[in-house]
């Protein structure tokens, strides 16, 4: 790597990650620090315009401040591909700037990352819930409201639709799926309760996050608010967890996603 470093016309970037006390936790171990830059690098990468195949990654980890565990990391471009728009052909981008905006989310994630493992915990349990609810499912299923409402969306689904909450062709009938899951969980304890649970812990992270970052976060969540209808989501996300996903609005909409899928294996 240091031999790639040096061959070549290239930009070194270089910076650190730096976690609180309350927080170090998350990176206190070399495998900690290892999930972590497999979790947020890839998506800054291509956040910032480059492509992740083509990059070279260096990190270490710090342990001198215990209070302020940080990580320093270095990366460069294993062949130069960065486009300027103001040249022809292959060129880097002045001075190595990188967008302001791919910084801020890679804030963001980084902030996620650590507030998560609760929230994860409660869907995974309200998404439980709902698939075993039982004979409270199907009492709900044939009461007059629930069979109105499923009729109706069997009626106007085109017959090839995937119906996968997060597919593109779904996109229409989301709203409806959702009420359809609201009507449930109203019907069955436990995914009421389940489901409460995880709403209050989003909430608890949202003022969380609001708290670390400001008025900043504000403005990202009105930029992410159109995600929800963003068919590139698809199912990708349950390869990956909730630690790719940066905004509450994120975390909700794949919540949502979840759930509606649910309603598709027990239709």
């Amino acid at each position: 790597m240091k031999l790639s470093a040096q061959s070549g016309e290239k930009n070194l970037w270089h910076g650190f990650i730096s976690f609180n006390e309350e927080n170090s936790e998350k990176i206190d171990h070399p495998e900690k620090c290892i999930a972590l830059v497999k979790s947020v690098f890839g998506e800054f990468f291509r956040d910032a315009g480059f492509d992740p195949s083509n990059m070279d990654l260096m990190c270490a980890l710090h342990l001198d401040r215990p209070r302020h565990l940080h990580i320093h990391y270095e990366f460069w471009e294993k062949e130069p591909k960065v486009k300027n728009e103001r040249a022809a052909g292959i060129k880097y981008r002045a001075k190595g700037k990188i967008p302001m905006d791919a910084i801020d989310k890679m804030t963001e994630r980084l902030n996620a990352y650590t507030l998560d493992d609760d929230l994860a915990r409660k869907r995974d349990d309200a998404v439980d819930a709902l698939h075993h609810c039982g004979g409270d499912f199907t009492k709900a299923k044939f009461t007059d409201a629930a069979t109105k409402m499923m009729k109706e969306l069997a009626e106007i689904i085109p017959r090839n639709a995937s119906f996968q909450y997060g597919r593109k062709d779904m996109i229409p009938f989301r709203n409806k799926v959702d009420d359809i899951v609201e009507f449930i969980a109203a019907t069955d304890d436990n995914v009421f309760w389940a489901d409460n649970a995880f709403r209050e812990e989003l909430k608890k992270k949202e003022k969380a996050l609001q708290s670390i970052m400001g008025n900043y976060y504000k403005e990202r969540m009105k930029k992410d608010g159109v995600f929800k209808d963003d068919a590139d989501m698809a199912d990708a996300s349950d390869l990956f967890g909730v630690k790719q996903i940066q905004t509450i609005d994120r975390l909700e909409w794949d919540y949502r996603r979840r759930l509606g899928n649910v309603i598709r294996y027990v239709w």
